[in-house]
């Protein structure tokens, strides 16, 4: 446990002293491998049902939380100067997150607010901390170049001798910050743990990334950490 926790604290200073950003590249890599599955394209996303509101102000939103509204904001523009005050049904914005789960604020839906539908992706979900109820949800205008935070899923473990004799994946990220070029968004990002050994770190040339995403600053260096292998070295 010394050993690894020495090595641990080792592997965090060097990954502190790497730049977080080169100059403005954009590094994009490619795979033929499936990448899991994808949200619904443009002509198949899904509806969720808005209005506007009139009031704002912490008193209003109790009043909308009780008769099962969720207040919310509409967010448009490069720098989110557009802001739209608009309430959600609770039951309906409730059962997406059924639906969805962590790949709710990837998807982009046709926000009908009031008759006008807008293409706009879930953002900033809040829960009331006793109670797990949501209590506030805004969204953003969906647009080419949008910042998401995909979360990562770890494929191919079986095929890591290490990792099935013993060995462990210790995840450092759970999300990569992207930038969306086309739709559909994948519901998530894959990293391909092939062949990995211990005490190898899983970087950025592993993550099997799709033509609809580009990754983001500072997610762009490539020694960012995704995880590490620890555990006894194979004889």
């Amino acid at each position: 446990f010394a050993k690894t926790m020495s090595y641990m604290r080792a592997l965090f200073s060097s990954q502190k002293s790497v730049p977080a950003k080169l100059n403005g590249l954009r590094w994009r890599m490619f795979s033929s491998v499936s990448v899991g599955d994808h949200s619904l394209g443009m002509d198949d996303r899904p509806t969720l049902e808005a209005s506007i509101r009139t009031e704002d102000g912490s008193r209003s939103s109790k009043r909308l939380r009780r008769a099962g509204i969720i207040p919310s904001v509409l967010f448009g523009g490069r720098y989110n100067e557009t802001r739209k005050l608009i309430q959600v049904s609770e039951p309906s914005l409730r059962e997406q997150v059924r639906l969805r789960g962590d790949s709710l604020t990837n998807t982009v839906f046709d926000l009908a607010v009031d008759g006008e539908v807008h293409a706009a992706i879930p953002n900033q979900l809040q829960r009331h901390p006793v109670t797990d109820k949501i209590i506030s949800v805004n969204f953003i205008l969906f647009r080419k170049g949008l910042r998401v935070k995909m979360p990562i899923r770890f494929i191919n473990d079986q095929a890591s001798a290490a990792l099935q004799r013993g060995a462990y994946l210790l995840p450092i990220a759970r999300e990569l910050r992207c930038r969306v070029l086309a739709e559909p968004i994948p519901n998530r990002v894959d990293v391909d743990l092939t062949g990995v050994a211990v005490k190898d770190v899983v970087r950025l040339d592993r993550v099997l990334l799709p033509h609809e995403l580009e990754v983001d600053t500072p997610d762009l260096d490539p020694n960012f950490v995704i995880a590490t292998v620890v555990g006894k070295r194979l004889k």
